[in-house]
């Protein structure tokens, strides 16, 4: 029986309505879409720089015309003399980068080897290796541009300038992005930008006690969703603080939910917000926020923006969203919070990434310093002891005190050895020796150089004995 419908084709007729069209490139550009968008920024601009590098070495050709036997050689050249613009040598890490960049390239090409795997590129490798060796000579490798981590004297000074806290809808904003990289261990731009209204959630607990809940985690940097099972095993949390309701983060919540627009609250609506052209600063405003999302680039000047209207900048303090990351997870550590416990929170994979972040505090560093220094017990007794270092002038006096110590410590040594060596004859004391001839022998061996004989292991097995004479 014919079912299909008038007016339309039989290819019409056979789809179902539940599949897609998508085109060969869409289908490629739905595949790069999902890619990070600052790896392939950073490969692009990687594989320009080799490209550049062949062209001055008399070679046009594309990189995966090459065969592995005369690309190994090019690529560990270009590694060996690469440099900035500027003519100073790159970090070791960004080398490696370069050689990842190529890798991620050729395999998007279906090259025939792997750079970082293959046996053909063995040699590429090596002279990498060698570079690497000797840029640390050089003093590299020691990541001088990296970010400090946020202490709590660093949050203070930024609620007393009102660079956090409910007064302007930038401290709102700037509060809200800090307790979400605290409380809920979110990362880049990214993982802000594409947080909606909806996935998080006010709830109370048995006990009656406030909190927010991440109930919904987008794509995020180790959760890209590639593995469908790879999900936090615990929703993250953030509880109100009444201790301080001025930094509690549920107060701050709700303050913003009443300064959003009012038809702007549903769960698909943006968490960030784009302030107000007017800037409003008085409470008595009904909304601070327009009915847009908050920029990537806004966002991710959050930090920067912070340190520098603040004045912590000028203290010489390289502050960066990374910051903010850094301090939860140092404090957690210093709390002596189990790593386990905390790659809960910041949604880490493994405890090695944990313990990346943190160091050592001053306040530690203060403490190991005493431990080493404290010889004599004094620190566990609560002693002070002042004692002042010799001048110049009697640095040698001081030396050759020490000497005479030494020696008169010796000779006491050797007292007592030649005491005990000669209390062996003790055996004849009391002892009334008329007449005869005695031949005594006495072997004395001091403890450092009595020798020691092997233990030796008997077989006494009858079931072994008989099979030896069979």
């Amino acid at each position: 029986m014919d079912t299909q419908r008038p007016g339309t084709s039989a290819a019409d007729a056979g789809r179902s309505g539940r599949f897609a069209e998508l085109s060969p490139a869409e289908l490629d550009g739905f595949v790069s879409d999902q890619q990070n968008k600052e790896t392939t920024r950073k490969t692009r601009y990687h594989i320009s720089l080799f490209k550049q590098f062949l062209i001055e070495n008399n070679d046009d050709r594309e990189i995966k015309d090459n065969h592995p036997a005369e690309l190994d050689p090019l690529v560990g050249r270009f590694l060996c003399v690469v440099r900035k613009e500027d003519g100073s040598e790159y970090e070791p890490s960004y080398l490696r980068g370069m050689l990842n960049s190529l890798e991620r390239h050729l395999r998007w090409e279906k090259y025939e080897s792997s750079l970082t795997l293959g046996a053909e590129f063995f040699m590429a490798r090596e002279k990498l290796k060698a570079k690497q060796k000797e840029l640390r000579k050089q003093g590299k490798g020691n990541l001088p541009n990296k970010a400090d981590a946020l202490t709590d004297d660093d949050i203070n000074h930024l609620y007393e300038a009102q660079q956090l806290g409910p007064c302007t809808p930038q401290s709102v904003i700037n509060t809200l992005w800090l307790n979400n990289m605290l409380h809920f261990g979110m990362r880049a731009v990214k993982e802000h930008r594409s947080l909606c209204w909806g996935d998080v959630q006010l709830k109370r607990d048995r006990e009656g006690r406030e909190f927010l809940e991440m109930t919904t985690e987008h794509q995020t940097k180790t959760r890209t969703g590639e593995n469908v099972n790879d999900v936090r095993p615990v929703r993250p949390q953030m509880y109100a603080y009444p201790t301080d309701i001025g930094r509690c983060p549920v107060a701050l919540y709700k303050h913003y939910r009443a300064l959003r627009p009012g038809d702007f609250n549903s769960p698909e609506t943006p968490f960030y917000l784009a302030i107000k052209d007017n800037n409003p600063k008085s409470p008595t405003e009904k909304t601070w926020f327009k009915r847009q999302a908050m920029g990537p680039n806004t966002i991710g000047n959050i930090m920067k923006n912070m340190s520098t209207e603040s004045g912590l900048s000028d203290l010489g303090k390289k502050l960066t969203n990374t910051s903010a990351r850094k301090y939860m997870l140092q404090k957690l550590n210093d709390e002596m919070v189990p790593p386990t416990h905390t790659m809960q929170k910041s949604a880490h994979k493994n405890v090695q990434s944990v313990n990346n972040y943190c160091k050592l505090s001053d306040k530690q560093q203060f403490a190991m310093s005493h431990i080493l220094c404290d010889t004599k017990g004094n620190r566990n007794e609560g002693n002070v002891v002042q004692t002042s270092f010799p001048s110049s002038s009697n640095a040698v006096a001081t030396s050759s005190n020490y000497m005479k110590l030494q020696m008169k410590e010796h000779k006491h040594t050797e007292k007592i050895e030649k005491s005990r060596i000669l209390g062996s004859t003790a055996i004849f004391s009391d002892c009334n020796i008329t007449g005869g001839t005695f031949r005594v022998t006495l072997n004395v061996q001091s403890e450092g150089s009595r020798v020691r004989k092997r233990p030796r292991v008997l077989y006494s097995d009858s079931d072994s004995q008989s099979s030896q004479e069979n």
